[in-house]
């Protein structure tokens, strides 16, 4: 933000002519209109707002506890905090049957002398529920304490004198609406049990079971069938596909009853053929037919082994007739048991849609037999409870005459006030200065007259009055000249840099250095001392700057590359025409007006606002005019100069390179 320097506001004493010339003389403190304005408006605030603080009457408080539900038996559980019932009793309890109530026996009572209205005690009333409870707390506040506990316990006896009216009134008619339920439930039932008894004589429905009913049953005991005249046939099915590729594979295949004698036969064969082939290792085939004992044996395998072959032949159409008679008569009695259940399906179907009609009749009676129940349980809990007899609420803590008022806190109220006093005062202050700005700045131009007729007073006889003011308008003019150059944002520059390429940025870096586009044509890398981080600028400006991180950074990355082709050095218009374009592609508005020269003006800016000397930009910038520095003054903050070695040279756009 930018800060003006203060200027003493001076008051003319004497009339302003050419022989007498104005006097100017310096108000008082104590007697500026600022303060002024300040006391008189803090006096009038404070008056105001504590007199409205210290009359406020104190209020109290006071509260009685009471639990909306009736007490639980010490051998019970508790109950569950009931919202909607603390609500409805909370909207009683402010009710305008209750409230008129109370006050017509507060009028009544002959311990005070109450003038309490209707609406008064309205106001005066609050209910709030304890959080998670059954509780609520009845409230009353008002600035005589003498009166809450009675308003509140007359409260307390007319809501609880309701509470058991309604009680009572709410039992006698639940009992009597349920008995009504009741016996209408009883004519219900008897009427439904009578239609479902009809109902099953009509369709022969034996039992409420349905598996257990004669259509049912049959239906079971035919899927049954059906599920093992399916597993036969697949047996019968796997048995001769078995024996049929047995025998076409030349497997012996024999029935089960010949099976033992075809292995007794292998046997035999199998030991003969032993005993054949000892022979024919020990004797020779003419040896053996001479010889009775050893001729029976070969003749004895050849019965063996006709025989066994006989029995293979015979018995393989003797399994594979068993096999297909077995199967045919598995399918058959499969399709007959398909054909039955087909012809039973239509009738199950019939028997089945007045099942579930008999089923819908026994739900509807089950309903009819649980509600009646429950409204025979309801009825019988609440004649065994006897409500009326018992108190449905309890009071938990009665209300207490209050020794403290709970507000206002004077004192902090006073505080407040106070302080809001003092911040209207200091706004109106500020609103003054506003309006009086003008004036002020009028006032602040005749400081150039001072000084103009302090110079002038050896010729004041040769000077009119319009040749005195002409020349004072002059000198102030000069003094308050400020440059004519259009500066740039630091919004725009940080756009600007983002916006560049390496030469640009290099180019505003220097700018933001203190070179001008002089002597950045005339630097060449020569000048550029990484070691010492500084840069050697020569001319009728000579001087050394520090080289900045970010300049440094710079270097070191990409060198010194503001040089044209085969290293030529760039022109003053080369720079500035790649400075432009950098400002056209950056799309900042009016382009045209921004250039070199209103980056060094918002360079010089950011220093002479930290406090820099003016004499010192001499030492970045180089040789600046006099009237020139001086246009800078009004830049500059109403303190002394800080030293040279205190200024942050590094601009800020700069750090969002590093």
């Amino acid at each position: 933000m930018k800060m003006e320097p203060h200027r003493p506001r001076l008051e003319i004493e004497h009339h302003w002519d050419e022989y007498n010339p104005p006097v100017f003389v310096s108000v008082p403190w104590y007697k500026s209109q600022r303060l002024l304005v300040f006391v008189f408006s803090l006096l009038i605030s404070l008056v105001i707002s504590l007199t409205y603080v210290f009359t406020q009457p104190a209020i109290f408080h006071s509260y009685a506890s009471l639990l909306t539900v009736a007490k639980t038996a010490i051998d019970q559980r508790s109950s569950e905090s009931d919202i909607q019932h603390v609500f409805i009793q909370k909207q009683i309890l402010l009710g305008q049957e209750l409230i008129s109530e109370t006050a017509k026996r507060l009028q009544s009572s002959k311990d005070i002398d109450s003038t309490l209205t209707i609406a008064s005690i309205h106001q005066m009333l609050n209910v709030e529920a304890v959080e998670n409870t059954n509780l609520v707390k009845m409230i009353a506040e008002g600035p005589n304490p003498t009166i809450l506990p009675l308003l509140i316990n007359t409260w307390l006896e007319v809501y609880l004198d309701s509470r058991k009216k309604d009680v009572s009134q709410s039992t006698s008619s639940i009992t009597e609406s349920l008995q009504q339920e009741l016996n209408g439930l009883t004519v219900k039932i008897e009427s439904k049990r009578h239609e479902l008894d009809t109902y099953r004589k009509e369709n022969n429905i034996s039992s409420s079971q349905r598996d257990e009913n004669e259509v049912l049953a049959h239906l079971k005991g035919l899927n049954d069938a059906l599920n093992t005249a399916t597993e036969e046939a697949v047996k019968a099915k796997a048995r001769l596909q078995s024996v049929t590729y047995a025998i076409n594979s030349g497997q012996a295949v024999v029935s089960e009853a010949d099976t033992r004698t075809l292995s007794l036969l292998e046997v035999q064969a199998q030991i003969l053929r032993e005993q054949v082939a000892d022979m024919d290792q020990r004797f020779t085939r003419q040896y053996i037919a001479m010889v009775p004992s050893l001729k029976i044996i070969p003749e004895k395998l050849e019965k063996l082994e006709a025989q066994i072959y006989d029995l293979r032949t015979s018995g393989k159409y003797v399994v594979l007739a068993d096999a297909k008679q077995k199967y045919a008569a598995a399918t058959q009695a499969l399709k007959n048991i398909r054909n039955q259940l087909n012809a039973h399906n239509k009738q199950t179907a019939e028997f089945t849609t007045r099942f579930t009609k008999h089923e819908a009749l026994q739900s509807d009676l089950k309903n009819l037999d649980t509600l009646s129940n429950e409204t025979q349980d309801r009825l019988i809990k609440i004649e065994a409870k006897q409500v009326e007899k018992y108190p449905q609420v309890s009071v938990i803590e009665p209300a207490f005459l209050p020794q403290e008022p709970i507000r206002p806190n004077y004192i902090q109220d006073a505080l407040i006030a106070i302080a809001g006093s003092i911040l209207i005062s200091l706004s109106l202050v500020w609103f003054v200065i506003f309006l009086n700005r003008k004036d002020e700045a009028n006032t602040a131009i005749n400081l150039s007259g001072v000084h103009l007729y302090n110079s002038g007073v050896a010729h004041k006889n040769a000077l009119s009055n319009n040749q005195f003011q002409s020349l004072a308008q002059e000198q102030q003019n000069y003094a308050l000249e400020t440059p004519v150059t259009r500066g740039i944002s630091n919004q725009d520059l940080d756009i600007l840099l983002h916006a560049s390429n390496d030469k640009s940025k290099q180019i505003i870096t220097l700018l933001l250095s203190g070179l001008s586009l002089e002597e950045i044509a005339s630097l060449n890398e020569e000048g550029i001392n990484n070691d010492s981080n500084l840069i050697n600028i020569s001319g009728s400006s000579a001087r050394n700057i520090s080289l900045n991180p970010v300049l440094k950074i710079f270097f070191l990355e990409h060198n010194y590359c503001l040089a044209g082709d085969l290293n030529s050095p760039l022109t003053i218009e080369d720079l500035a025409a790649i400075l432009h374009c950098s400002i056209v592609d950056a799309g900042l508005p009016e382009s045209n007006k921004i250039d070199s020269a209103a980056i060094r003006l918002n360079y010089i800016i950011y220093l002479v606002t930290q406090g820099m000397r003016l004499s010192d930009l001499e030492l970045v910038f180089g040789s600046i005019p006099p009237t020139e520095l001086s246009s800078y003054s009004s830049y500059s903050p109403p303190v002394p100069g800080r030293p040279f070695k205190e200024i942050n040279l590094l601009h800020p756009a700069l750090n969002h390179l590093t």
